[in-house]
């Protein structure tokens, strides 16, 4: 598969990637083989890590209530099916912004 980057006019070659899909929020992303995908759930939220070795980073956050933090940006389902709000993390990494790149909504059961 080959993924075209938002804002960007270069592509992604995502064929290696595996796919990490969730039905119960209803969307999935793409990621290289040397990350692992570690989702912690809380009371009201969710988090979604990309880990490296020892090392993880936060790039989707899941809420049931609206959040304010000039980091997230807002990922609207476009079937308007979803009851909380799902963000991209800003972070400065680009294997990160990869994975984000590759994110879509996907029918929930």
């Amino acid at each position: 598969d080959t993924i075209n980057r938002i804002g960007a006019s270069s592509t992604i070659d995502t064929s290696g990637w595996q796919t990490y899909r969730n039905e119960k929020y209803g969307f999935e992303v793409k990621y290289p083989q040397n990350i692992t995908i570690e989702m912690t759930e809380g009371y009201k939220y969710a988090e979604l890590n990309a880990c490296e070795t020892s090392s993880c980073v936060k790039f989707i956050v899941l809420d049931w209530g609206e959040l304010s933090n000039p980091a997230y940006r807002l990922l609207e389902d476009p079937n308007g099916l979803n009851s909380f709000y799902i963000y991209a993390v800003q972070v400065d990494n680009p294997t990160i912004n990869q994975i984000l790149s590759t994110f879509k909504f996907i029918p929930t059961p």
